[in-house]
């Protein structure tokens, strides 16, 4: 295969790079038999298309999103697109001679159907109730209730299965078919498409089809795509070049970057339990979670002079490790400075539980979340003398494991008393987590409490997340740490004693509850 046939196939199969499309606009450009070529090779691409599409199965696209906001629209084309107009501008040499186009300009009409009670659509302001084989355009919000809805295409075996209380905006029709998930959960079986002919948005990211099996979970953090087969082009918002996310492989955005192509085994088999390994000073013990259907790793440390018999039980304090650890990971490095200030009585007598919460990025998010909140309490509650109460009860993590104290402190206030993270990966909150913090204002009677403690690098970044969780009612104070990062070996002593004198304060306080 020759450098010229080289380039014609990745641009079919969708897995041309940036260099590559811009060495393929300069071959084209140096002559018009080049350019018919071109022209050429993708019009029997099409026709192959169409064969297959006639005999081919559907392919089904499954996209979970719980929650994520809108980012404003642009009005910018795409950079992906951009990237296009040298070709485009080539392959119009020869384009009304082959009575073709690189990209179709007529909109694609789309409808709705499917048992349409409590269905609306909103547009330009008005929100109207849905009827079989309702219109949409673009710009229409789509918002289901209990039933659902369906989203079908002329001219094209592919369908959206809209599901209960799902919200999604129909961004364009024209060119190519370009959806918003804001809330809720679509199913999708999707005929093969050429490609950029269909964009899915989240508030970190977006997926671009190149004709694909996939996964889009959205927690409104963050965003995660599974693909099980073709290919998709993933990119965070504001990143200048996409991923290419193949089969059998995933990528995550959030914030502060993108992963990268990763092996979805790989992720499945990471390890949720590692008992092999002895931290000292803790006890190795493991419990069944049913959400995740796996067993779970938890290190507990039982405070001096620890009575299973006392009377009233021991608070508890949870920590949460930071990414790519496990439950060893803060065990080892805070447990001998945790100990020394409840032999000194800087910190009330309590035990401190540091579970495995599984690799960055799960693909079921709010499972994950359910099992610390939920499962793991519970499970400390039965086998250890706990006060078993909200006031009894602290959450922290650092990095990462931060990141989820803040969500956990939120989302399950009847849980948890405090919140603590140190150097949280929010950076401030990114919309779609804001949008979340927003929509789950604290009810009046369980109102959580966060204390965000930052090095040097994240004051900034801790004082922005305080500020806008302070203004939607939940108390959040900020303290710096005198560390300049988290692997600075001043940080177990100055967090230790950052946190002893919160909770000093929270569980001998009268009537804790």
């Amino acid at each position: 295969m020759n450098r010229q046939d080289e380039l014609f196939a990745a641009y079919l199969d969708g897995t041309i790079t940036a260099a590559e499309e811009r060495e393929l606009a300069a071959w084209m450009a140096g002559s018009a038999e080049h350019a018919r070529a071109f022209v050429e090779a993708c019009l029997r691409e099409q026709q192959l298309t169409a064969a297959v599409r006639a005999s081919a199965r559907r392919r089904s696209v499954e996209i979970v999103h719980q929650r994520a906001a809108e980012p404003p629209p642009s009005s910018r084309p795409s950079k992906a697109f951009r990237r296009l107009l040298p070709l485009a501008a080539a392959a119009a040499v020869v384009a009304g001679w082959m009575g073709w186009q690189v990209w179709d300009p007529s909109p694609v009409a789309a409808y709705l159907s499917g048992r349409l009670g409590g269905v609306t659509v909103e547009r330009a302001g008005e929100k109207l109730s849905a009827n079989e084989h309702q219109p949409l355009s673009e710009g229409d919000l789509i918002q289901t209730r209990t039933g659902g809805a369906i989203v079908s295409f002329a001219g094209e075996d592919t369908r959206f299965d809209l599901g209960a209380d799902a919200r999604v905006r129909v961004r364009s029709l024209r060119g190519r078919k370009e959806f918003q998930l804001l809330s809720g959960t679509v199913s999708a079986e999707v005929a093969p498409q050429r490609r950029g002919a269909m964009l899915w948005l989240t508030d970190d990211a977006r997926a671009e089809i190149v004709g694909t099996k996939f996964t889009l979970a959205a927690a409104g953090w963050f965003t995660r795509l599974d693909v099980t087969e073709g290919a998709v082009r993933f990119s965070r918002h504001g990143d200048s070049e996409p991923t290419l996310v193949k089969a059998e492989q995933f990528a995550a955005a959030d914030v502060q970057g993108t992963t990268g192509a990763c092996s979805i085994d790989e992720f499945e088999t990471a390890p949720w339990s590692v008992p092999g390994r002895r931290t000292p000073g803790f006890e190795h013990v493991t419990f069944r979670s049913n959400r995740l259907d796996r067993e779970i790793g938890v290190n507990v440390m039982l405070p001096p002079g620890y009575d299973r018999d006392r009377r009233g039980g021991y608070p508890v304090l949870y920590l949460l490790h930071a990414m790519n650890g496990d439950e060893h990971s803060e065990a080892a490095r805070l447990g001998t400075a945790l100990r020394s200030a409840m032999e000194d009585r800087r910190l009330p007598p309590c035990l401190v539980v540091a579970p495995n919460s599984g690799p960055a990025f799960p693909r079921e998010p709010m499972f994950a979340n359910v099992m610390v909140a939920r499962e793991l309490t519970r499970f400390v509650d039965s086998r250890y003398p706990t006060r078993a109460q909200r006031g009894m009860r602290v959450l922290c993590g650092l990095g990462y494991g931060a990141q989820q104290a803040v969500i956990l402190s939120l989302f399950h206030t009847d849980v948890f008393a405090l919140g603590c993270a140190v150097d949280d990966t929010l950076r401030g909150g990114s919309p779609g987590f804001r949008r979340l913090g927003i929509h789950h204002r604290p009810r009046p009677r369980i109102q959580p409490q966060l204390l965000l403690l930052h090095t040097d690098d994240h004051g900034d970044d801790a004082r922005a997340l305080a500020d806008f969780l302070n203004e939607t009612g939940v108390e959040t104070d900020v303290t710096a740490l005198a560390a300049r990062h988290l692997d600075d070996e001043a940080l177990p002593t100055v967090f230790v004693e950052a946190l002893a004198t919160r909770l000093q304060l929270l569980w001998n306080r009268p009537n804790a509850r």
